[in-house]
């Protein structure tokens, strides 16, 4: 069995994945229950450098500035993330508070809450991932023409 993965696809999967935290995820409707969002939004954030890494020289060679606004944007979201970690967990990794007790949240598998129920919170971290998902869009325009 072969697996392939082309240079889209590897561009696309970053952005990809910081869309889908600001669309769907950013209402609590992944993890109704348990309120582990925050952990989600921190794995995507994760897979998403993991993929810019492996495009990031060529972005840099052709578009410097490109790539240093998309490594800002990078910061900014985990700054806004790091605001929310209470802790550790036994792996070392961050344990994120119940994303319950900052965001307005999908309760009982129901309606998923309206853009003006966002609270603050919610609005913050809406709006870095969409700053970062915006710049990654550049991306393919960028290395793929």
């Amino acid at each position: 069995m072969t697996f392939s993965v082309t240079l889209e696809d590897v561009v696309q999967g970053a952005q990809g994945l910081m869309e889908e935290v600001a669309t769907s995820k950013i209402v609590g409707e992944e993890d109704t229950f348990s309120h582990t969002d925050l952990d989600d939004f921190q794995a995507n954030l994760d897979g998403a450098k993991v993929a810019y890494g492996n495009v990031q020289e060529l972005v840099k060679s052709k578009d410097a500035d490109l790539d240093t606004s998309i490594g800002e944007k990078f910061d900014a979201v985990q700054k806004e993330l790091d605001k929310y970690v209470d802790g550790k967990t036994p792996d070392g990794s961050p344990k994120f508070v119940d994303y319950s007790t900052i965001a307005a949240v999908q309760e009982d598998a129901g309606e998923a809450p309206g853009d003006n129920e966002y609270t603050k919170a919610q609005r913050a971290i809406s709006d870095v991932i969409n700053g970062l998902a915006e710049v990654l869009s550049k991306v393919a325009g960028t290395i793929l023409h």
